[in-house]
């Protein structure tokens, strides 16, 4: 792969999903708001007020040189989000005063900018394809965008801009700093000479062009000013590609985040190793920046590249100046985790322990807010679940548990913001995770409970800002065969109602115990499950949820909880302890699987086939949410076998977990038997593991 290749790769590759495993939080979601609150208690006298007016940060990462922007399938490579804060460019009317002058004045209302939810600016809004980041400077509004260059070759830069969040108007069209080269504003916020928007871009107007991250400031929008090339800060065009994707005003300077990426090239233009590090620039003006630090490199296969996430993102200041990052880095499995990064100046980055059941694989942190009941982080799980994550002091986080509440269809949340009451989200992300989906809005009084306010309508989000004038969300919309670069505006939601209380834990209904053992939380012992009268297929699912290895390693070779139950009840799954151990995968998403262990070294089963699918039979099995079965044909010729699954723990992501039988078997599999455990990411895989063999089984 030469390096114009590569790089129309990373503008071309579409969404990815992963496939492994999503242990869920050991705590419940009582014992974790309890402890949110007793944190917060403890530093009420440490916390300021959180900033009022807070806005907000977004996102992606398109890096399109060379390739044609048709649409927003160009849109991909790294997905990311900035945040903003207010400023004092855009001057108050004085409060004017009769004496005696009163000890406090009572604030003037602001006139709301719209009645009701609606979209606004389309009339300057309406050629431009994408937005990628809204921020709010004094009572002003910008918005960052990009649309097609010449011959659809290149992106120039976009600039809107809104004294009442209702008109809009567009700035420096025709500005060289946004149209020479290739221009992607991922971010802006208030800073150095008035305004700072961060991104990538080149000069260079051939299709030799290499993207690198780049900064452009402004005193009020009209005209911008590019930061100069510069390898040592912005990376070597021969050996890196580099972007900055989020950008903050903070106490220590105005922070930049991203990501660098390393490879070596040979004399005919083939990648041959690529390392992805996420990285931080700072600034005092936003013109002289300076790249302070970069995080462990993660290897990444060329062929892979643009199918993982790396990066830190977006970053709020709070308390005594600590500084608090999210973004996504790699597992020592390649698996893309959500990542919480903390820092006192800035300049130096300590990555935070958050665990397997708070970065469950799959997860990626999109934004970060710190409202009066602590961080918020909103992101995906695998792009295909929303995620959302609660911190009382930006070092100890809990997942909340999102999969009752109204998320549905909704594969990420983008963007979120502190209100003076509470917080709001928005989704669905359209860059990366999700191109469609119904833009909606979400409120929540302490981070953990949300409430689905509005959905406006089908679309993309790519931020959301509070103002005293309402609220209003970034994004765009499809159609006539084109994405369209779009803004809504609503009311406020009201600052001074209070934030409703949580509602109390519902009563566990009678029939509670049918929830199975889904309803064990991690931790419960082998003998402890057995005592409470679960089968020993649930252990097993148990097992594999909580990806507990002792005595059942990912070969297959061992059994687990064998000594909490009968030699028979272990005989009936995984059968005698001669039977040969197997690993099998299905690949839903091209309709075949593959199998390898000493079950295929002995000939019991062949090593790959395709796979047919049929109905999910009913079962009446003590404990089995449902059942499916897929019939696997080898590719050899040799024959074909049923493979069912009784789906014993349902989780949120959506994953499942189960324990697996031969069921049937033609040809070469007419006596084929076996049985273990399968988890399975509800789509693009299922991974069984257990033992085959050719005795009778009677399971």
């Amino acid at each position: 792969m030469n390096d114009s290749q590569m790089l129309e790769t990373l503008a071309t590759t579409d969404a990815y999903a992963p496939h492994a495993p999503l242990p869920v939080s050991a705590w419940t979601r009582d014992t974790a708001l309890a402890e949110i609150e007793r944190r917060m208690d403890m530093q009420t006298e440490k916390r300021p007020a959180p900033h009022a007016p807070l806005s907000k940060r977004r996102n992606g990462w398109l890096v399109a040189v060379g390739a044609a922007i048709a649409v927003f399938v160009l849109i991909g490579g790294f997905v990311w989000l900035v945040s903003g804060t207010e400023s004092d460019i855009v001057e108050e009317p004085p409060v004017t005063t009769t004496s005696p002058v009163p000890t406090t004045v009572e604030p003037v209302p602001v006139p709301p900018m719209v009645d009701s939810w609606q979209r606004v600016g389309d009339d300057v809004m309406e050629p431009v394809v994408g937005t990628l980041d809204m921020t709010v400077v004094g009572s002003r509004l910008f918005v960052v965008g990009f649309d097609p260059g010449e011959e659809d070759l290149r992106q120039n830069g976009v600039i809107f801009a809104s004294d009442d969040g209702a008109n809009w108007i567009r700035l420096a069209e025709n500005d060289p700093a946004l149209t020479l080269g290739t221009v992607l504003m991922y971010a802006v916020t208030d800073g150095g000479p008035g305004l700072v928007a961060v991104g990538i871009g080149c000069e260079d107007e051939t299709e030799q062009c290499r993207a690198h991250a780049t900064a452009w400031t402004s005193v009020d929008g009209t005209s911008w000013t590019r930061t100069p090339e510069d390898p040592a800060i912005f990376g070597d065009p021969a050996t890196q590609t580099s972007g900055m994707v989020g950008i903050t005003e903070t106490s220590h300077g105005l922070i930049a985040t991203g990501s660098v990426e390393y490879w070596t090239v040979d004399d005919e233009g083939v990648t041959t190793l690529i390392t992805i590090h996420p990285a931080a620039w700072i600034s005092d003006d936003g013109i002289t920046w300076e790249r302070v630090w970069e995080d462990t490199g993660f290897p990444v296969e060329p062929e892979e590249f643009a199918n993982v996430r790396v990066w830190m993102d977006s970053v709020v200041e709070g308390p005594d100046g600590q500084l608090v990052a999210v973004g996504a880095t790699l597992n020592e499995n390649g698996d893309s985790i959500a990542t919480v990064w903390t820092s006192g100046d800035g300049r130096q980055w300590e990555r935070v322990e958050l665990g397997n059941a708070v970065a469950t694989k799959g997860t990626a942190m999109l934004d970060v807010a710190l409202g009066e009941h602590g961080y918020v982080a909103v992101g995906t799980a695998g792009g295909t679940n929303a995620a959302i994550w609660q911190s009382p002091d930006g070092l100890t986080w809990i997942r909340a548990a999102t999969a009752a509440q109204s998320f549905d269809g909704v594969g990420s949340l983008n963007s979120v913001a502190a209100l003076d009451a509470g917080y709001v989200t928005v989704g669905p992300q359209g860059f990366y995770y999700a191109s469609s989906g119904w833009v909606t809005l979400w409120t929540s009084a302490d981070g953990a409970t949300w409430d689905r306010v509005h959905s406006i309508t089908e679309g993309y989000a790519s931020g959301v800002v509070v103002v005293d004038g309402g609220v209003a969300v970034s994004g765009g919309m499809f159609y006539d065969d084109d994405y369209h670069a779009t803004v809504w505006a609503g009311p406020r939601f009201d600052p001074d109602a209070p934030p409703p209380e949580p509602p109390p834990p519902p009563e566990p209904a009678p029939e509670a115990a049918s929830a199975g053992i889904a309803a064990i939380e991690e931790g419960a012992s082998c003998d402890e499950i057995a005592a409470e009268g679960f089968t020993y297929p649930e252990a097993v699912s148990y097992w594999v949820r909580y990806e507990l290895t002792e005595d059942f390693d990912l070969d297959a070779d061992g059994t687990p909880c064998a000594e909490a139950y009968t030699d028979a009840e272990v005989t009936r799954l995984f059968g005698e302890p001669d039977a040969l151990a197997v690993y099998l995968i299905e690949h839903h998403p091209t309709g075949t699987f593959t199998a390898t262990g000493p079950a295929v070294d002995a000939g019991l089963v062949c090593p790959e086939g395709t796979i047919g699918y049929t109905p999910n039979p009913d079962v009446d099995t003590p404990g089995v949410i449902w059942r499916w079965e897929d019939e696997l044909t080898c590719g050899d010729g040799t024959g074909t076998f049923l493979l069912g699954v009784n789906v014993y723990i349902e989780d949120s992501a959506p994953m499942y977990f189960g324990a697996w039988n031969i069921v049937t078997g033609t040809g070469n599999y007419a006596e084929l038997q076996g049985g273990g455990a399968t988890d399975s990411d509800g789509g693009e895989y299922d991974t069984s593991i257990g033992r085959l063999w050719t005795a009778t089984n009677d399971n």
